[in-house]
């Protein structure tokens, strides 16, 4: 195994952070009739928006991990999950420009995810293996 990318390192302890934050933020906030009223705007109900929400924690974690410690599946659910939230985002969201900046950043990693360094960190050609 090769020494792992300083961009894996960031991305996968953004991921890890980043889930702690939203766990802490939704926590504090699920029951602020303000943000109820908000989600309500929603095509998707509530309870189902805290579903989806809970599962991208999860999963960003579960990703995060897994790129720390070398797995390739780790990057592939990050991806697969970050495109079916765009996907369920982008049909449920009323203000669908806004999403915009979540992709660009979302672009950001999986280019830094899948450059050539990556790919020998993660044991992985693309031409196949």
């Amino acid at each position: 195994m090769t020494e792992r990318p300083l961009s894996i390192t960031i991305i996968a302890w953004l991921l890890i952070v980043m889930a702690g934050i939203s766990l802490f933020f939704s926590l504090m906030s699920m029951n602020d009739p303000e943000v109820t009223e908000l989600m309500s705007q929603n095509a998707l109900p509530v309870s189902v928006q805290y579903g989806v929400l809970y599962l991208e924690i999860l999963i960003n974690l579960t990703a995060g991990a897994a790129m720390l410690k070398a797995r390739n599946w780790g990057r592939f659910l990050y991806v697969g999950w970050g495109l079916i939230g765009f996907l369920i985002a982008a049909i449920a969201t009323p203000a669908k420009l806004g999403l915009l900046p979540g992709l660009v950043f979302f672009a950001v990693i999986v280019f830094f995810l899948f450059r050539p360094i990556a790919n020998e960190y993660f044991g992985w050609s693309p031409g196949g293996r």
